[in-house]
């Protein structure tokens, strides 16, 4: 640059770097003398028993809720398979919040080194915070999360089963148990997952509202509603759909298994199949 400082900058480092790690390119004036963040890959599994500092499979860290809470923009998550909840008390409003610009992948054995090598083994993310779900009924189910999952701009939820969510207070309390998705998120990409018994009185798996969503190979089954057991979508989505399979979800009103309301959709080769309902 103009005072001589070399153009190639090394980032100031970060506790895991793994293989995300960046140099940068200054092309300013004035070559930037401080430090700049490099994206860290965040391991997560349940059984690991090393430095639980997330840096590798070895020490990974034994909650996916604490890879959220130290992930920075454009870091990744890997999930090995296991069973996790978003809290360890009974706070039906904890959630897995998802971090926007960070994408997070489950269906991992704890050995892989890419994310194409996944054999998608289960990787359960939980609302049974208190441990006493009845698999036949939702009898048991009101002491759960509200919503498991919580969305995020420009990001990636991929390989994960969802299960156990229950959201039938007022307002967001009663919508997507399963996933809910904030008004006015963008970019968000959901493949590979499965959304089962999950009940809300609006989206049982997922809600969404004035949003822009992609799914990808997903499986909605045996979520409840009373608007919309499996995937809501309301007030000017964008909504892009392709490789899912909707069955046996129960609602009282509008769309078994998949319901738009004055929203914009691009549905291909998805399979709606015995959901029941009023459309």
């Amino acid at each position: 640059d103009m005072d001589g400082n070399s153009r190639i900058l090394e980032d100031g480092g970060r506790v895991n770097e793994g293989a995300c790690t960046l140099d940068y390119l200054d092309i300013g004036a004035y070559e930037f003398q401080g430090t700049t963040p490099s994206p860290m890959r965040w391991y997560v599994d349940d059984d690991a028993f090393g430095a639980n500092n997330g840096s590798s499979w070895a020490d990974a860290l034994n909650e996916l809720r604490d890879a959220l809470a130290v992930a920075e923009p454009f870091d990744e998550i890997w999930v090995a398979d296991g069973e996790y909840r978003p809290t360890n008390d009974m706070n039906r409003s904890a959630t897995f919040q998802l971090v926007e610009n960070v994408n997070v992948y489950g269906g991992f054995s704890a050995s892989e080194t890419r994310v194409e090598d996944r054999i998608m083994l289960p990787t359960l993310l939980s609302g049974d915070i208190d441990f006493n779900d009845n698999p036949m009924d939702y009898v048991n189910h009101t002491g759960n999360s509200y919503h498991i999952v919580t969305a995020a701009s420009n990001t990636i939820f991929d390989g994960f089963t969802v299960s156990g969510g229950y959201a039938h207070d007022l307002d967001d309390l009663g919508r997507g148990a399963g996933v809910f998705i904030p008004n006015g998120t963008v970019n968000l990409s959901i493949s590979a997952c499965m959304f089962t018994r999950n009940s809300a009185y609006e989206g049982g798996a997922l809600y969404a509202n004035a949003s822009s969503v992609r799914l990808r190979d997903a499986v909605f089954s045996n979520n409840a509603g009373d608007y919309c057991a499996g995937a809501y979508f309301v007030e000017n989505c964008t909504v892009d759909i392709a490789g899912c399979e909707f069955y046996s979800n129960t609602v009282l009103f509008r769309g078994g298994g998949l319901h738009f309301w004055n929203g914009a959709t691009d549905r291909k080769s998805t399979r709606l199949n015995s959901s029941h309902g009023k459309l």
